[in-house]
């Protein structure tokens, strides 16, 4: 029985460290969306379901933050058997609390609008005050346009529910996904649409294709960013910023 449990724990080991590589990879990716200005609004993502014991929940709770210990470096508390099922179970609970946390970092990962929502295209007009190319007068814009030829492709910036799918005054056929934590996205002047209301989506998910609908000049794809209700500067929140998308 003890050779089992040494192989239990042999078995557990490296699926720790490879979540442990995990975790450092997202938490960088964390600390990439956190250096945006826009994401110092962004509320707090709080873990829907009741975490298990060591891994930190929803309730009430306190006490000092201390490092993890390791589970195999730890001296046992016992001899023998009892001392390497301590070790399995110290290392079970570290495994849940890993996964735990990878199942956070991947959920706001995905809600997260950090994506480009064409694979090419030209930014013809910036977030921001501009002229408006109707009126030639100082106006508000409140995405950004991208040029592409019609027909290419429109992609969810990120993971969402379709919360609109079809005509919207001066947008022309537009998608709206709600990502949830105050966020949305706007896709307008689509020359079809992919997608229905309510529908559930992935990021990169196809819901779109680039058009000339509504009040447009031509075909471009406007994309905008909400936050609470408030548009903001969709560059602020891509993770890896390209030059072009500098507002």
């Amino acid at each position: 029985e003890l050779g089992q449990m040494h192989a239990s724990l042999a078995l557990l080991d490296p699926r720790i460290e490879r979540l442990a590589a995990q975790i450092a990879e997202l938490r960088q990716f964390d600390q990439r969306l956190r250096a945006q200005p826009a994401r110092r609004k962004a509320p707090v993502m709080v873990s829907a379901r009741r975490a298990r014991s060591g891994e930190g929940g929803e309730g009430d709770e306190g006490g000092p933050a201390l490092p993890p210990r390791p589970c195999i470096k730890a001296p046992a508390t016992q001899p023998g058997e009892r001392g390497t099922q301590s070790e399995i179970d110290c290392m079970i609970q570290t495994l849940s609390a890993l996964e735990h946390t990878v199942a956070q970092y991947e959920a706001a990962r995905t809600a997260f609008p950090s994506r480009a929502p064409v694979e090419s295209g030209r930014v013809s007009s910036h977030f921001g005050n501009r002229i408006d190319p109707f009126t030639r007068r100082f106006s508000f814009h409140s995405g950004v346009d991208l040029v592409a030829p019609p027909g290419t492709r429109i992609l969810a910036a990120a993971g969402g529910r379709i919360v609109h799918a079809g005509h919207k005054p001066g947008y022309g056929n537009t998608v709206e996904i709600d990502h949830g934590n105050g966020f949305v996205t706007r896709y307008g002047h689509a020359s079809k649409i992919a997608v229905r209301s309510g529908q559930l989506v992935m990021p990169l998910d196809h819901i779109a294709n680039v058009g000339s609908t509504g009040r447009s000049t031509g075909p471009h794809l406007h994309y905008e960013v909400l936050m609470g209700g408030e548009p903001v500067n969709p560059a602020d929140y891509f993770a890896r910023l390209d030059a072009d998308w500098r507002g």
